[in-house]
């Protein structure tokens, strides 16, 4: 008789292995984050060139206040991490696609055969998403330093790489990306709908706070301050006596929101059929 050897056991790292195979294999993933990258460097070099014209005609101050920093740190870090508010939509619109295209096209009934059990399979893909944003997000933030840096100093507006301030906002920028790329894909995995996952982290990430800041009550301003983006933005920002959540404090926010976002995600794909 013939002994029935057990089935392997699948590991959580091999599962996010698998993820990390899935999510390398795809193009979208190299368009979108090559999309996020150059909408970084791009907008960053377009500022220092601003920045630079405005104080060779009316001195660092005024182009300082004009872009609406205080240029303590100097404006190399400003022009290297302006760009990322526009990158997120590119990061979020990935962040939702990569489960919700798996229901589109029906890939995540294999994956659900493959790893039967559905939180790890959650776990894993934020894993991997998160790494991958942090590490865009970092490289694309300082190559954006490196390459503004001397264009600000003809006009002695540069930053300094080895100031602990400006270096918590370069790696802030890549922390602030990951946080907002696992939200989104927490959304997409609760609305399991592309177009309805894009339109809710878009309108959580910039319609709602435009519209908090248009009402003329001071509770809707509070709230506005504790929204996802909002909050985590601080963790990219100078620290000021002025502002109502510190930098970490404000990134601390909006891993509230991804945990609360995940902890309902997990709850709903436990529940529903895939």
């Amino acid at each position: 008789m013939t002994a029935i050897s057990p089935a392997p056991v699948l590991s959580f790292g091999r599962v996010v292995r698998s993820e990390w195979i899935k999510f390398r294999s795809l193009r979208s993933p190299a368009w979108t984050l090559s999309i996020a990258a150059a909408l970084v460097v791009g907008f960053g070099i377009l500022l220092a060139i601003g920045f630079t014209e405005a104080a060779r005609l009316g001195g660092a101050a005024e182009a300082t206040a004009e872009f609406g920093v205080s240029g303590e740190l100097g404006l190399g870090v400003s022009t290297a991490t302006m760009g990322v508010f526009i990158a997120q939509l590119a990061v979020a619109t990935l962040g939702v696609l990569i489960i919700s295209g798996e229901y589109s096209t029906g890939m995540i009934r294999s994956t659900l055969v493959a790893v039967p059990r559905r939180t790890p399979m959650l776990a894993a893909k934020a894993i991997v998403f998160a790494v991958v944003a942090f590490i865009v997000g970092v490289a694309t933030t300082l190559a954006t330093f490196l390459a503004t840096n001397p264009i600000l100093a003809t006009e002695q507006l540069e930053s300094t790489l080895t100031d602990p301030e400006v270096l918590r906002i370069l790696l802030g920028s890549g922390l602030y990306l990951a946080a907002i790329g696992v939200l989104s894909m927490a959304v997409g995995a609760i609305i399991r709908s592309t177009a309805g996952g894009i339109g809710t982290i878009v309108a959580m990430l910039l319609i709602v706070p435009i519209i908090l800041s248009m009402l003329p009550w001071e509770w809707a301003s509070t709230m506005a301050t504790y929204l996802p983006a909002q909050a985590g933005e601080q963790i990219m920002m100078e620290a000021t006596e002025t502002a109502t959540l510190g930098p970490w404090q404000g990134f601390g926010v909006l891993l509230v929101w991804v945990a609360a976002a995940l902890t309902a995600a997990v709850i709903l794909l436990r529940k529903r059929d895939a």
